[in-house]
């Protein structure tokens, strides 16, 4: 599958999870944003230089959003790195689901 399509598709369409619940597709949703974001903020952390991380370390305590906003001044390729991520996770749960679908 094309990386666009898959960027570009909801997760539930790709891993062919439409009959599901409706609450057990929000809790895949939620956990694979979750996971995404971890992701997003742990590579962002490690490409920050020293002075942002104790600028950070003032704020991490706070909402995450200071936190995003934080990060999105800092980082020109953020939008760039957050695609990467999402289309990563996605690639790994549909790896994931097709090797179980096989099994």
């Amino acid at each position: 599958m094309h990386k666009n399509t898959i960027l570009q598709s909801n997760i539930i369409n790709l891993l062919q999870l439409e009959r599901l619940p409706l609450p057990q597709k929000q809790e895949i949703i939620d956990k694979a944003t979750d996971l995404t974001s971890q992701r997003v903020i742990k590579r962002l952390f490690d490409q920050l230089k020293k002075k942002d991380e104790k600028e950070l370390k003032k704020i991490e305590d706070k909402e995450e959003s200071q936190i995003w906003e934080f990060l999105f001044s800092k980082f020109s390729n953020i939008e760039e790195i957050i695609r990467e991520e999402i289309l990563k996770v996605k690639e790994e749960l549909i790896d994931i689901a097709d090797q179980t679908r096989h099994n």
